[in-house]
């Protein structure tokens, strides 16, 4: 499709050269367009860039391959390393690169009105909660504060330790285990996120109220 050819284009243009460097022209070029199409279809620079920020947020937050049954700590295992893999992939680095030099070049932009934010992907982890009925005993918004709770501690803060802090190692057995040792931490409140027993499987419900 012509749209969605041309904003990747802008996107990947944008987050190579920055905002300033990157013109309509070398875009309509790379786009195999004319720099007359970009202007009827999004009449400036700046326009271009909003159109191309949104649907790289929105194209990125593309839902895990089918999570397997099993127990609820390895299904939101499965979920966090999948989110964790996709937010540390270039595109989604460049589009952290992108918002800064937005915030920088164009204050007047109001990003919360441009990108989804992380709600989304928080979902995912409430619907696991709700196929699991762990959220049974709690208010709609504690379930929801548990849900963006799980993915701070399960995406973002690892994901900030591997790029900007530099104290995680980016392989998958590293990230696994940080996030199995953050998982083992929340179960000692919460019981229903401890790794399943061999044998026997995860505690029930019953024997983690009791």
């Amino acid at each position: 499709m012509l749209q969605t050819r041309i904003l990747r284009t802008a996107f990947e243009a944008f987050v190579r050269l920055g905002i300033d460097r990157a013109s309509m022209e070398g875009i309509a070029q790379a786009a195999q367009v004319s720099k007359r199409t970009l202007y009827l279809r999004f009449g400036s620079k700046k326009a271009l860039l909003v159109a191309a920020l949104r649907h790289r947020a929105i194209s990125g937050l593309e839902a895990p391959q089918a999570v397997p049954d099993g127990h609820l700590h390895d299904r939101i295992l499965f979920v966090a390393e999948q989110l964790l893999e996709s937010a540390l992939t270039p595109e989604a680095i460049g589009l952290e690169f992108l918002i800064r030099e937005v915030v920088k070049s164009y204050p007047d932009i109001i990003l919360r009105e441009l990108t989804p934010g992380t709600h989304p992907l928080a979902d995912q982890f409430y619907r696991l909660l709700v196929e699991d009925g762990a959220l049974d005993r709690a208010s709609e918004d504690d379930n929801r504060f548990l849900s963006e709770f799980l993915f701070d501690a399960l995406v973002r803060a690892p994901r900030s330790r591997i790029l900007h802090r530099q104290e995680l190692c980016n392989t998958r057995e590293a990230r696994r285990a940080y996030l199995e040792r953050v998982l083992h931490l929340i179960s000692t409140e919460l019981p229903y996120f401890a790794a399943p027993r061999s044998g026997d499987g995860r505690p029930t419900r019953e024997e983690t109220q009791s």
